[in-house]
């Protein structure tokens, strides 16, 4: 890779990024009184690749800017695989607590 792909967190697109971070955070933390669903702003955090992928693909005038985020996606795909993987179990494991009413226990203990 020939470019660094950090963004400066207080650039526009490092901004925009923490907005979606923390508006969906927010949102997961709150689901119970906006009563929607946790994968709405599960879901939603992923935009953050794309704005990040956008931001890659404008800057600059290289004509193989945007091939070096492809290749720094290729090269974490199996990290980000094992944790979408271990998050989608998380998840079942917390659907089946709360089916289970082990959720309701607790809070009337």
């Amino acid at each position: 890779m020939n470019h660094v792909l950090a963004i400066a967190p207080f650039s526009a697109t490092g901004l925009i990024v923490l907005v979606i971070f923390l508006t969906c955070m927010a949102a997961i933390v709150f689901e119970a009184k906006l009563h929607m669903d946790k994968f709405k702003p599960a879901l939603m955090m992923m935009s953050a690749w794309l704005v990040i992928s956008l931001h890659h693909y404008f800057s600059g005038d290289d004509p193989n800017r945007f091939h070096d985020f492809i290749e720094a996606q290729q090269h974490n795909e199996l990290e980000v695989f094992s944790l979408v993987g271990f998050m989608a179990f998380m998840w079942m494991v917390v659907e089946i607590l709360a089916e289970r009413n082990v959720f309701a226990a607790l809070n009337a203990y």
